[in-house]
C-alpha cells in the first residue's frame, strides 16, 4: 500500500486535537480539578500532620533516600517536634 501524507480520520481520536479519547467522557471536569475537589475534602488536621519538606525530599519520605536538602529536613523536625521515621534507623 503506498505511503501519503493524507491520514483518515480516527474514531478513538478527537478531530480537533488528534489526543486519545479512548474510554474518556468529554463532559467530565479535568483530572487537576478532580485532585483540588479531592484535596478539599482534607481535614486540616491531617494536612498539618505533613513534613513541611515534602516536595523537596519526597524521595527521602517515599523510598528512604538521604535528604536532598538536610537542612530543610532538620528545620522542618524541630518545627513538628517529632523525628521523620525515615530517620530513626
Amino acid at each position: 500500500m503506498p505511503q501519503s501524507d493524507f491520514e483518515l480520520p480516527r474514531p478513538d481520536r478527537d478531530a480537533n486535537h488528534g489526543t486519545l479519547i479512548k474510554g474518556a467522557a468529554r463532559n467530565q471536569p479535568p483530572i487537576w480539578e478532580v485532585i483540588a475537589e479531592i484535596a478539599r475534602e482534607i481535614p486540616e488536621e491531617e494536612l498539618s500532620k505533613l513534613p513541611t519538606d515534602l516536595a523537596a525530599n519526597y524521595k527521602h519520605y517515599m523510598y528512604g533516600s538521604p535528604p536532598s536538602d538536610p537542612e530543610m529536613h532538620a528545620a522542618a523536625q524541630l518545627k513538628s517536634g517529632r523525628q521523620c521515621d525515615k530517620c530513626r534507623g
